[in-house]
């Protein structure tokens, strides 16, 4: 009997499991689930692209995180460590290491987010001062990827989550699929993911289990054959059509209106990003979030780049270098940064 080979029958999985994630019924908004942190962006390129991207290929590791096919054999030992420094103290830590298995088309990576809340102040219910805790989340993953045919790529990622809350804990498993499709001379990308498919096995307190975040995302990407640039246009959770939270209260006491139409509730889905290959070693990378902007948007101020990003590479051959800023309310923002070293030389 002729056995399947190996990569055949992993891109079947990955097909299968993308027709039963078109079954799933909407479900999981920001607010409404569990374990948020798993939606964040890892990756400085990434965050400096809008923070969602599943088909711009290229050789940065980081982008493996949200778009498990994008794990290819060109980061044969390629490590890759980001940080992301937030307010109020808040820090995540982001490492992954990827390896290619000699004589075969797939790819394997392990990877950590370790996100650090800072020391709080713990209290009881008459606000007595019992000491002090130092909440965490974590996910553990693991990656598989690999090559079907000249045009196909598929991927998978595992996750065990876990989640520190003083004297509250919860931990979970969930499951991220990719497919990613290019044509070669063409410059034309394309990916499709289906993340955070999995159940809380230990809840915080025994009551009933939570939702994960879990979200479909479509994505398509052009390199200009002719000139330095690259263009991304992502769709975010498409299995859910309405994104507007409508808070009636808060719109009354403070003027604020919610969007409303087919156009917001299309740009709401919609994540737009660039890049600029200025030399063999730097790039630039822009991107426009019109949901994130919509959701920390003030009235009565100027919101200035509010849901904007922008980033740089330093692609020096012994490491990479990269540096990403996300614009948030009053045109504050967040910086992120992360290196990436090759221990062996790409194939």
């Amino acid at each position: 009997m002729r056995r399947r080979p190996a990569n055949k029958t992993c891109f079947l999985g990955a097909l299968a499991l993308f027709w039963f994630c078109a079954s799933i019924q909407a479900q999981t908004l920001g607010g409404q689930t569990i374990f948020n942190f798993l939606s964040a962006s890892n990756g400085p390129q990434l965050s400096a692209l809008g923070g969602v991207n599943v088909s711009n290929e290229g050789n940065d590791l980081s982008m493996a995180y949200m778009q498990p096919a994008l794990l290819r054999d060109s980061m044969n030992w390629q490590m890759v460590a980001n940080f992301n420094s937030q307010y109020a103290g808040i820090d995540d830590y982001n490492w992954m290491l990827a390896h290619h298995l000699e004589g075969s088309d797939l790819n394997l990576a392990i990877g950590l987010v370790f996100v650090d809340y800072g020391s709080i102040t713990q209290t009881d219910p008459s606000g007595n001062i019992l000491g002090q805790f130092r909440p965490r989340d974590y996910d553990l993953q693991g990656t598989v990827s690999g090559k079907y045919l000249e045009r196909w790529y598929y991927g998978f990622t595992f996750k065990y989550i876990g989640s520190d809350l003083g004297m509250y804990s919860s931990n979970g498993i969930a499951a991220d699929v990719g497919l990613n499709y290019q044509i070669p001379g063409k410059g034309w990308q394309f990916g499709i993911v289906a993340s955070n498919m999995g159940t809380q096995l230990k809840t915080y307190d025994g009551a009933d289990k939570e939702e994960l975040p879990f979200d479909l995302k479509l994505g398509i990407s052009k390199r200009l054959l002719k000139a330095p640039f690259q263009f991304s246009l992502t769709f975010d959770h498409i299995h859910e059509w309405n994104l507007t939270y409508a808070d009636t209260a808060y719109n009354q006491a403070t003027g604020a209106s919610s969007g409303s139409g087919f156009a917001h509730q299309l740009l709401e889905h919609m994540v737009f990003g660039a890049q600029l290959y200025a030399s063999k070693y730097i790039e630039v990378s822009l991107g426009y979030n019109y949901l994130l902007r919509e959701e920390l948007s003030l009235t009565s101020v100027s919101n200035g780049l509010t849901g904007m990003s922008f980033g740089v590479g330093l692609l020096l051959p012994p490491f990479s270098f990269r540096y990403a800023r996300t614009g948030y309310q009053n045109n504050t923002g967040y910086n992120q940064i992360g290196i990436n070293i090759p221990f062996a030389k790409n194939r």
